[in-house]
C-alpha cells in the first residue's frame, strides 16, 4: 500500500489569524496548506534549540530544522526514541513515560537493533553508550505503553509498575 505524502490536520484559528493567512496565501500565491507548510519550515529554520549533548558539532546550537533532519523517520516509535535520549522536551507526556519505560525495563526491550541510523549514527559521539533495542516487542507492546501513560497521567501520584497495569489489563 502506498503511503501518503502528506496528513490531515485540523485546526482553530481565530478569525483575524484565518484572515491573515488567507492574506499572506495570496500575496505568496500560494494555496493556504503550501502557506501554512512554508511558514512552519521557515519558523523551524529560525528557532535554535541547544544542541543534544550527545551530538558532535562546533556549535552550542543548532537550527530545529536541522534537528529534525537528522531525528526524523517515518517509524513513530523510533522517532519516540530518539527524541527520548536527544530531545526529550519534544516529546509529550505520554510519549515521554511510554520511551521511559522501555528504557527502563531493559530485560523486557533490550536487543540488538540501533536507533542510530539515516545518518544520525555520524553525528553522535563515538563514546556515546546507546543500547540496542528489540523493536519487535517494542512494537508489539506499543499500545499497552501508551495506554499504561495515560492511565499514569490520569491517576496522577498512584504509583503502578507496568507489569502491574498489564496484569490489571489482562484480568
Amino acid at each position: 500500500m502506498k503511503k501518503n505524502r502528506s496528513q490531515m490536520l485540523s485546526l482553530r484559528l481565530t478569525p483575524q489569524l484565518r484572515a491573515a493567512l488567507g492574506l499572506l496565501s495570496g500575496l505568496r500565491r500560494q494555496n493556504l496548506s503550501r502557506t501554512l507548510e512554508s511558514v512552519i519550515r521557515e519558523t523551524l529554520n529560525r528557532e535554535q534549540v541547544k544542541r543534544p549533548w550527545l551530538f558532535n558539532g562546533y556549535t552550542e546550537y543548532m537550527s530545529l530544522a536541522e534537528l529534525l533532519g537528522l531525528l526524523w523517520i517515518d517509524d513513530e516509535i523510533i522517532f519516540t526514541l530518539r527524541l527520548f535520549y536527544f530531545f526529550p522536551e519534544g516529546l509529550g507526556k505520554d510519549e515521554a513515560v511510554a520511551a521511559k519505560t522501555v528504557v527502563d525495563q531493559p530485560g523486557r526491550y533490550r536487543g540488538t537493533s540501533s536507533i542510530l541510523w539515516g545518518g544520525l549514527e555520524e553525528v553522535v559521539k563515538k563514546d556515546a553508550d546507546m543500547p540496542g533495542f528489540d523493536l519487535d516487542a517494542i512494537r508489539r507492546d506499543w499500545r499497552d505503553l501508551m495506554r499504561y501513560a495515560e492511565f499514569l497521567r490520569r491517576n496522577e501520584g498512584l504509583a503502578v509498575s507496568f507489569e502491574t497495569f498489564l496484569t490489571f489489563e489482562s484480568a
